[in-house]
């Protein structure tokens, strides 16, 4: 009896092990690495949490950011998101003013291989808007101008634009919004789009002229695709309620005939709201899942007067019941000096994959948390990188997977603060140490692993049956079914990871 209960735990064990194993694979910690992409670049280079200034196609990493020591809009790529190669300029802010970081955005269509660009001089009165597109050579590295620099918006006297994006709808018709700052008193905002041939405000779009009404001022705006649908895009904003700001999201559909928006949604309606100064503090991106293939999640810095907290929300099933207060998720509160993280969200792969790096404050600490579509949680947030340098300003997550080399890991971009400013990409993957091991090599060894620990079930399967015939318990055929078909999930895990 000694001797069978010794053999019961070894197999016990084994079982466990092989399981173990895969998910320890699966829930390494990100990222994986950190890099300079650019040095003496001022951290704000890559502008708002909201903007978008990365991207990765076929296994290539490109980034964009301000030179401001040379008022130019540059780009860099990188084969492996550790080693950077710098692009040719692609935008002088005209007069040797500086645009800042804040003040272009960009957007790459997978499925055309455009890079768009719009691009704001804010630094002067009267001054249009700049937009223009790029073809991406993943193979050879470069971009060429398609077209010319072309005007979206005219400029007004006495008006600056501010902190534009760019997106582009599965339709493949770009969208841009702006800041309106007229007599440096009014910050509302606009939005516009070529909708055919030429850039204009399409018949019916909501968002069009609100400094309309003075009550309602809004910051900070930004767009983006649904992920499915073919016209129809999310506008986010920061809105002025009475005497606070609070994130709204519109859907903007096309019926047909003219644009409409839905009724504007409240992310959070409690007595929490964007900490004055941070409205820009916000971070959107399109979420396709099981629930609802043109989701959005939004996560931003709240307050309640004497806390703060990182909020995050999805707007899960449509319908009327938009933003429910079951997807709000808090990912703590407290004191300024540990809770003021800036962070932005991405979608880490294929699997889709949403993954919310940030740093703190309190300390130079890069932080992940990885969020389940199915239980709705978020892992926690979870040091993943001893930053030397002052993280600073944002990081900026990429908004899609790479859709040619589509189980290669994105990561993030953020600005670190003087001394030693710095742009530094952080790439996701499996940390671990540097090893001459192939990835076939790996992939056998766990397929050696997995298949041990499927006979390992396959031995209890055997076992139990041996009992429960000699009248015994049937404990054995329930653990060996159970850990069967773990494996099996083990293993569609584990391919999806290799």
């Amino acid at each position: 009896m000694k001797k069978m209960r010794v053999f019961q735990g070894i197999l016990a064990l084994l079982l466990i092990l092989c399981l173990v194993l895969p998910a320890s694979l699966v829930y390494a910690e990100t990222p994986a690495s950190i890099s300079s992409v650019a040095v003496s670049v001022s951290s704000n280079g890559i502008g708002y949490e909201f903007q978008h200034h990365s991207f990765t196609d076929s296994g290539v990493t490109w980034v964009f950011y301000l030179d401001n020591i040379n008022s130019q809009v540059v780009g860099s790529w990188s084969a492996d998101g550790k080693i950077w190669v710098a692009l040719p300029p692609i935008h002088y802010c005209y007069g040797g003013i500086t645009c800042s970081g804040t003040q272009f955005d960009t957007w790459y269509d997978w499925n055309t291989n455009y890079v768009h660009f719009v691009v704001i001089n804010s630094s002067v009165n009267n001054s249009p808007i700049f937009y223009a597109r790029y073809v991406v050579d993943a193979i050879s590295h470069t971009l060429t101008l398609s077209g010319s620099w072309e005007t979206v918006v005219a400029g007004v006297a006495n008006v600056s634009y501010r902190t534009p994006t760019v997106c582009v709808n599965n339709d493949h018709k770009p969208f841009v919004t702006y800041g309106y700052n007229i007599n440096g008193t009014s910050d509302v905002y606009l939005t516009a789009t070529n909708n055919s041939s030429s850039w204009v405000v399409p018949l019916g779009m909501p968002m069009h002229n609100m400094s309309a009404n003075s009550s309602l001022q809004t910051k900070f705006g930004s767009v983006i695709p649904y992920a499915v649908s073919t016209y129809n895009v999310s506008f986010q904003y920061a809105c002025n309620n009475s005497s606070v700001y609070k994130i709204i999201q519109n859907s903007i559909e096309w019926n047909g005939v003219t644009w409409a928006a839905n009724t504007s949604d409240s992310i959070d309606t409690s007595g929490w709201y964007l900490a004055a100064g941070f409205e820009d503090d916000y971070n959107a991106v399109s979420y396709p899942n099981v629930i609802n293939p043109n989701d959005v999640a939004i996560q931003c810095l709240q307050t309640n007067g004497s806390q703060y907290r990182v909020f995050f929300n999805r707007k899960g099933a449509a319908g009327a019941n938009e933003w429910d207060a079951t997807w709000a998720r808090n990912f703590g509160q407290g004191a300024t000096a540990v809770y003021q993280s800036i962070g932005a969200m991405g979608i880490r792969n294929s699997s889709y994959k949403l993954d919310y790096s940030a740093w703190t404050m309190g300390d130079n600490w890069i932080y992940g948390n990885d969020y389940n579509p199915v239980t709705g949680n978020w892992s926690g947030l979870v040091k993943t990188y001893n930053e030397s340098l002052v993280p600073l300003y944002s990081t900026m997550a990429t908004y899609k997977y790479d859709v040619i080399n589509p189980k290669a890991e994105t990561g993030f971009l953020y600005g670190t603060a003087p001394l030693g400013d710095s742009l530094r990409y952080g790439k996701y993957g499996q940390v671990s140490t540097p090893s001459a091991v192939s990835s076939s090599v790996a992939l056998m060894a766990w397929i050696v692993i997995l298949v041990f620990g499927a006979l390992v079930c396959l031995i209890l399967l055997a076992y139990g049956a041996s009992e429960s015939i000699k009248g015994g318990g049937k404990e054995f055929i329930k653990i060996g079914v159970v850990g069967l078909l773990t494996i099996i999930i083990a293993a569609i895990i584990v391919a999806a990871t290799l």
